[in-house]
This record gives structure tokens, C-alpha cells and sequence, in this order.
């Protein structure tokens, strides 16, 4: 997804070399923590719908948020440890 100008614009990809292993999400899309972890979900309506557990980073061209890679490591297995196996 893309606004430019003010004009939302659906984006995603699809190489014609692929057999459709690589396509991307179309659209906006958000994450949603359900009972069995996390699953994405395409095409939606608004960006930052209450249940949707992605956060902005990026805005036009300034960084909101700084992170390391440690922190991202360590909430990506926080977040696994959570899901019920």
C-alpha cells in the first residue's frame, strides 16, 4: 500500500518469472494476534485498525521509531515463545 500525492494505490508483487511462490500481500495490510500466533491480513480498509499489531516505523521518510537487531531478536522471541505448540 502507498499514498501518493493523497492517492491510496494498491502495490504488490508478482514476478512473471515466479510460479507464484514470491507474490507479496496486496494492499494495506495488518498482523493480528489470534489463538494460534500471528496472521496476516490483506486488502484493508484503514491504516491502523485497533487489532492490528504492526506500528509504524517509516513516515514520510522519518524514522519514528529507532531499534536495534538485538531488540527485534528479542521480541520476535518473546512473541514465539507465546504461541501454544
Amino acid at each position: 500500500f502507498g499514498r501518493v500525492n493523497g492517492e491510496d494505490r494498491i502495490i504488490f508483487k508478482q514476478p512473471k518469472t515466479d510460479s507464484g511462490e514470491k507474490n507479496s500481500a496486496h494492499g494495506l495490510v495488518k498482523v493480528i494476534k489470534g489463538p494460534n500466533g500471528y496472521e496476516l491480513v490483506e486488502r484493508c480498509a484503514t491504516i491502523g485498525e485497533p487489532d492490528d499489531e504492526m506500528r509504524p516505523v517509516f513516515l514520510d521518510g522519518t524514522l519514528l521509531i529507532e531499534q536495534s537487531l538485538s531488540d527485534i531478536r528479542r521480541r520476535l522471541s518473546e512473541s514465539v515463545a507465546e504461541v501454544p505448540v
